[in-house]
């Protein structure tokens, strides 16, 4: 049994000298209110001495987290229970299981048969034979909570070809964005959410972001993430959501591209001597590496020995999946090795070991590039090296397929090859490359 969506202390039991004994004493997680009365509890233990103590306290709370978890879900499962003992007592029966509402737009005579089926079986007569035949059967209180508990219950199916940081981020990125809805409209069944809940919603995200721009950005991934979790949460409950988050998008007010590093800023600051100073070799590696591939920092930090091939007539790198889900299908490519990244790669061939399991390398090498005033202005980011290359492809007037393949975009034409060849993608790339 997992744990609820609300967050419990992971700090050990306080354990305290009482009576000539230890006892636990532990403060009720919120999550919990409405299965234990009680805001903190004691529970003498009969250990003899602290570290047995404690160990004793530790086995305790794990016991009454799961029994407080068992009574929390306890109405939902007998539903779920419930429903598949209907669903099988249908099939059996030789009918198609429907719920109550659908079952009363069958025609007349359909929904006559159910009903005398439903009430002269012989043995076994009762509600579940309603279920069965006539839907009847009492809807739970789907939580937002539980719908998230439900989406959990999906993570392993969903995330079989990410890796082991892409599946916390998702799950982490999920939470907190369930977190927010559930403080803005509390934890209510979703059946009771009407529009007025959701725009209470919209608004509260607003206000938690003071730019306009940003807090755009920041509304609608959230709402986007809260609609994943309440969708697949649907989906696996077997519910109808009685609303679309997607409706509830905030209009886009106007358009703000990312900003491009120029070639000049590029040539006179970030390749200047020097100018990477007090960087670690990974770090500067990988800044250098963008320059010429264009490469997501998250494609970066997971190239590996095989994935960089120096030796061969056309030295190149090969973003592909490899333990993680690639952003796009466009964006498993081969790219050519030219110039600064070419040398970045020399002196990293194993790729970026120390950096592959690191969620904070973009965020780090921002704050870099603030404090030693390598930013062209306060908007260019890691993240506008890969841009910069793509302004230097369109500057070079490089043809629209060759740009997508190389930045590993998708292009609204037909393809018919997976991957062009190297020498073709390398003869482009120079006209671009520092």
């Amino acid at each position: 049994m997992r744990s609820s969506l609300a967050k419990t202390s992971r700090r050990a039991a306080t354990v305290i000298p009482r009576s000539g004994g230890f006892s636990m004493r532990r403060a009720v997680p919120k999550a919990f209110a409405e299965v234990e009365s009680r805001k903190v509890v004691w529970v003498q233990l009969d250990a003899n001495n602290k570290n047995a103590a404690e160990r004793e306290a530790e086995r305790v709370w794990k016991g009454l987290l799961y029994e407080w978890e068992r009574k929390r879900v306890q109405g939902d499962t007998g539903y779920q229970s419930k429903l598949a003992i209907a669903r099988a007592l249908a099939k059996k029966h030789g009918v198609r299981f429907l719920p109550a509402e659908e079952v009363r737009k069958l025609p007349q005579a359909e929904i006559s048969d159910r009903t005398m089926r439903a009430f002269s079986v012989i043995g076994d007569v009762g509600d579940d034979f309603e279920a069965a035949f006539l839907g009847v059967l009492s809807e739970p209180s789907h939580k937002l909570s539980y719908m998230f508990e439900a989406f959990r219950d999906e993570f392993k199916y969903l995330t079989a070809n990410m890796s082991e940081l892409q599946k916390r981020r998702l799950l982490s990125d999920s939470c907190n964005a369930m977190t927010l809805m559930i403080d803005s409209i509390s934890d209510m069944p979703v059946s009771w959410i009407d529009a007025e809940d959701l725009c209470k919603l919209v608004l509260d995200l607003k206000h938690r972001v003071p730019s306009e721009w940003s807090s755009y950005n920041t509304v609608r991934v959230k709402l986007l993430r809260m609609h994943r979790v309440l969708s697949i949460g649907a989906q696996r409950l077997r519910i109808k959501l009685p609303f679309n988050l997607k409706d509830y998008l905030p209009q886009k007010q106007d358009d703000k591209w990312r900003p491009a590093f120029t070639r000049d800023w590029l040539q006179q600051k970030l390749l200047a001597p020097d100018a990477l100073v007090g960087l670690a070799l990974e770090d500067r590696c990988l800044m250098l590496g963008m320059v010429n591939t264009g490469y997501r920092p998250s494609e970066g930090v997971n190239l590996t020995r095989s994935a960089i091939r120096l030796d061969c007539s056309v030295p190149h790198i090969l973003i592909e999946p490899d333990g993680r889900k690639l952003k796009t299908r466009n964006a498993h490519r081969h790219i050519p090795l030219i110039g600064v990244s070419l040398e970045a790669m020399r002196h990293c061939p194993n790729g970026f070991p120390s950096l592959r399991n690191d969620a904070g390398v973009s965020s780090r090498l921002n704050r870099y590039l603030m404090r030693q005033g390598l930013q062209e202005t306060p908007e260019h980011s890691l993240y506008s090296l890969r841009h910069g290359l793509e302004a230097r492809m369109i500057e070079a007037d490089i043809e629209e397929r060759l740009r997508a393949t190389l930045m590993g975009h998708a292009i609204k034409r037909a393809t018919y090859s997976h991957f062009l060849p190297l020498p073709l993608l390398q003869k482009a790339l120079v006209l671009a490359a520092l």
